[in-house]
C-alpha cells in the first residue's frame, strides 16, 4: 500500500493532514521519538486513499485519524493484526476452493 518500510503503528497513527493526495503523492510519517519523514505513495494508493477520505468526509487539514476501529476509536496495531489474520483466513479458504475446482483467482 505504501511505497515505504513504514511500521504498522506509523500507519495506524495517520492523520488526515499527513496525507498529500495531489502530486507529488506522499505521506508524512512519524517514527520513534516523533522523527518525521515523508514517503512517496503510488498513484493507485493515493487514489484509494482519496476515495476512502471522501467516503469518510475527512477534511485534509484536520487532525482526524484516517483509520478507525469498529467503535470509531483509533485503530491499533493489534486491530490491524486481527484484520490481516481475517483476510489471510479468507484468502486461504478461497485458494483451497479454486485449487479443487481448477479455477485461478486473480486480483
Amino acid at each position: 500500500m505504501f511505497n515505504t518500510g513504514a511500521r504498522v503503528q506509523e500507519i495506524a497513527d495517520l492523520r488526515a493532514s499527513d496525507l498529500q493526495l495531489t502530486r507529488p503523492f506522499q505521506v508524512r510519517l512519524f517514527g520513534k521519538g516523533r522523527k518525521e519523514r515523508y514517503c512517496p505513495l503510488w498513484p493507485q494508493t493515493a487514489a484509494v486513499l482519496r476515495s476512502f477520505s471522501e467516503e469518510r468526509n475527512l477534511d485534509s487539514r484536520s487532525e482526524a485519524r484516517v483509520f478507525l476501529n469498529h467503535r470509531g476509536g483509533p485503530l491499533t496495531r493489534f486491530g490491524i493484526r486481527y484484520i490481516l489474520a481475517q483476510c489471510l483466513t479468507r484468502a486461504s479458504w478461497m485458494f483451497r476452493i479454486s485449487a479443487r475446482s481448477g479455477f485461478t483467482l486473480t486480483a
